[in-house]
């Protein structure tokens, strides 16, 4: 009688969940595929990483467009932190396949993982250093609208102008479209004037701040000269001092201008309103020969709305000069971009963002850890859940459902923290925060409860291989490889161009932070639906034509919807964003519905060559090659927004070349890329037929090796 232990008692507990498994030839048994409320249950457990990693994808954002961190320095942060994810990955599989406890091997640690990582996502907002870099949230609608409205008076006063000297000498039909347009340009600048108006306070206050932080940080720097006269320390204290006062200073001059450029622009559009109803007036009074009145008139009313507007006067013919030309800028070359980044990192006058940077790099590194303890376990356990070759591809799609069905709300987190119900992105992105946690704990908690893993475990005592053996022989399997391969390509494709569709509604197709993300969630929000809806779609392609051709389509529908991108962005017509997820959306979650299927395919085939279970050091391994290539592509993102040229200082004002750039990388570089994929796919060899063979060959070994321990 062999002796029990807690790893023969798990074997036994294991062994009475064994079933007829479906997909394996007639008369072979193998392990249960769990019931549907239980893939449920464990599907509901990704709530948890997906809003978390989306959380990190937006913060990121916010953190570019709200706090100007620039896009280089964020790119190298992700970086480091995706290659400690990636190091991290193979040791957290070996301990959790090597794992026994009474709770199993996995369920421990993803609880413990999963709930660490609720709770950082709060303290990041509790505990970021803001500083002087963080814009508000009134402050950016109204720097918005006080763009717009400069370039809206200006050219609407131009042209009310030059109406004025030819309309009197005009025939009747040109003067008849003359007066409509302006009709047009009076409409227009009295509700350019009613916005600034609404949004003139908040300019106000900000340049009021501003100089505020600049006398603070001047007293500072009198203090410091004062207290550290004869300290050797005195010169770097007073280069680090000098830095914060001229970073103050660039923060009010640049607030300072932009409220004087709205203020003539408030001046331009009265004196536009004014001229363009006097002649107007003027010759509704004879179509023929227009009586002109009295301009005067038409000058003393604007000199009184002016007035009230506590603004200078301005004649109604006074024009701006056109500025004199300047001499083009020499281009910088790409390195030069990037290294002109990490040397505003280090300048003096931007100490409160290297704060900020080294705060964020602990924070991700931490976010990295607690990911590693949860999701390296959690996807291993889905592997183990449905052995099945169809089970495997329903634990996905009920994966993907719940992924696509937190991707309908998570899209809106950008518009929320950027609207007016808070004073910054910041205090909105703590409600958010607070929301996921509360959640993603709870149904990491019913997980652990409800979930109970399931798999055929050899019970013959083996050697255990050296952990680094183990990834060497792992990252050896041809199988393994087509695999990362496909992930790879994907990864890059997606995870380099992803925040440019972004950047590109905030700062060309929309002009502005909050509407560019209203627009980005309501495209995502679409995309999510239409994710869901196609889930089950993929699941029966999976059945009727096998995966792999299945995912075939998918990559070739993806690429046609990148390519639509470069049509589909366009400022005078943001509405064809809606034809985009019906292609690209479409085809990545078919894409991320059947690579992680495939992947469980290749598992068995290891343990049929091998005779190892290694479910986690599988997921692991591949997680370890791609976050190694992942931990160049947030790199590569940085280097491809300092390519593109795009200046967050700038804000909306980007320059064209920026944004044909940003154009191109966001359509037709990320389709041609996909399409790489299908040489990759060429020739797939772990058919359905062939992954019936190996489970059935590798369930009589479990039967040969159960009945030798019998007896």
């Amino acid at each position: 009688m062999t002796k029990k232990t807690p790893q023969t008692n798990e074997v036994h507990r294991e062994r009475n969940a064994l079933k007829d498994e479906p997909g394996l030839p007639e008369g072979c048994v193998g392990p249960q595929d769990a019931k549907r409320g239980e893939v449920a249950i464990y599907a509901f457990g990704n709530i948890e990483e997906s809003a978390s990693n989306q959380f990190f994808i937006y913060f990121q954002q916010i953190l570019t467009i709200a706090m100007h961190v620039h896009p280089m320095l964020l790119g190298l942060i992700l970086g480091v932190r995706t290659l400690i994810d990636a190091v991290t990955d193979p040791i957290m599989a070996y301990i959790t396949d090597n794992a026994r406890t009474r709770w199993g091997r996995r369920r421990p640690f993803i609880l413990v993982g999963g709930v660490l990582r609720m709770l950082l996502l709060i303290a990041i907002c509790v505990f970021i250093p803001r500083g002087g870099h963080l814009s508000s949230n009134s402050v950016m609608e109204a720097q918005k609208f006080a763009n717009e409205a400069v370039v809206t008076a200006g050219k609407a006063q131009e042209s009310a102008v030059k109406i004025r000297e030819q309309i009197e000498t005009a025939e009747p039909e040109i003067r008849l479209k003359m007066l409509g347009i302006l009709s047009e340009r009076e409409v227009a600048c009295a509700e350019a004037i009613q916005k600034m108006e609404q949004n003139r306070d908040a300019l106000v206050e900000d340049v009021a701040r501003r100089k505020g932080e600049v006398e603070d940080k001047q007293a500072e720097l009198d203090t410091i000269r004062t207290e550290f006269a004869e300290s050797p320390e005195l010169e770097e204290k007073l280069i680090a001092a000098q830095g914060r006062v001229d970073f103050a200073e660039g923060k009010f001059t640049t607030a300072d201008q932009l409220l004087k450029k709205m203020n003539k622009a408030h001046r331009q559009a009265i004196a536009t309103v004014e001229l363009s109803r006097y002649m107007l007036d003027a010759f509704a009074a004879d179509s023929t020969a227009p009586q002109w009145g009295d301009i005067a008139a038409a000058q003393a009313r604007a000199d009184i709305l002016c007035a009230t507007a506590g603004l200078e006067p301005l004649s109604l013919f006074e024009i701006d000069p056109p500025p004199p030309p300047q001499r083009s800028a020499k281009k910088k070359g790409s390195w030069a971009k990037i290294t002109d980044g990490i040397a505003a990192f280090k300048a003096p006058e931007n100490a409160a963002q290297q704060k900020l940077v080294v705060f964020i790099l602990i924070v991700f590194v931490l976010f990295a850890l607690f990911t590693t303890v949860n999701s390296v376990p959690y996807y291993a356990l889905g592997i183990e859940l449905c052995p099945s070759y169809d089970g495997r591809t329903r634990v996905v799609a009920y994966r993907g459902f719940i992924d696509q069905a937190t991707r309908l709300l998570m899209p809106w987190i950008p518009a929320l923290c950027f609207s007016l119900w808070f004073a910054n992105a910041i205090d909105g992105l703590f409600w958010v925060a607070a929301a996921i946690g509360s959640v993603g704990i709870c149904t990491t908690v019913l997980l652990f409860w409800k979930v109970r893993e399931r798999t055929e475990i050899s019970t013959v005592k083996k050697e255990k291989i050296n952990i680094f053996v183990t990834m060497w022989q792992l990252a050896k399997n041809p199988h393994f490889l087509r695999i990362f391969a496909l992930y790879a390509l994907v990864m890059l494709t997606t995870g380099m161009f992803q925040l440019i569709n972004f950047y590109l509604n905030v700062y060309w197709v929309m002009g502005s932070a909050l509407s560019g993300a209203k627009i980005v969630g309501a495209i995502s929000m679409i995309a999510s639906v239409l994710g869901m809806a196609c889930i089950p779609l993929i699941n029966t392609a999976c059945r009727r034509f096998e995966k792999h051709r299945a995912l075939r389509f998918g990559i070739i529908w993806m690429a046609a919807g990148a390519a639509l991108k470069w049509w589909c962005m366009n400022p005078d017509h943001p509405e064809y964003q809606i034809v985009l997820p019906f292609f690209y959306s479409v085809g990545i979650i078919s894409v991320y519905t059947i690579l992680p299927t495939l992947m469980a395919d290749v598992t068995d085939m290891d343990e049929l060559e091998n005779g190892f279970r290694r479910e986690g050091m599988f997921g692991a391994v591949m997680s370890f090659m791609n976050k190694i290539v992942g931990t160049f592509v947030p790199i590569l993102a940085g280097v491809a927004l300092a390519i593109a040229g795009i200046d967050p200082s700038l804000e909306y004002r980007q320059l064209p070349d920026t944004i044909f750039r940003l154009r191109l990388m966001d359509s037709f570089i990320p389709a041609g890329m996909l399409l790489i994929c299908l040489v990759v796919l060429w020739k797939y060899p772990l058919t359905r037929r062939k992954v019936e063979e190996v489970k059935s060959e590798l369930h009589r070994r479990h039967q040969a090796e159960r009945a030798g321990a019998n007896e």
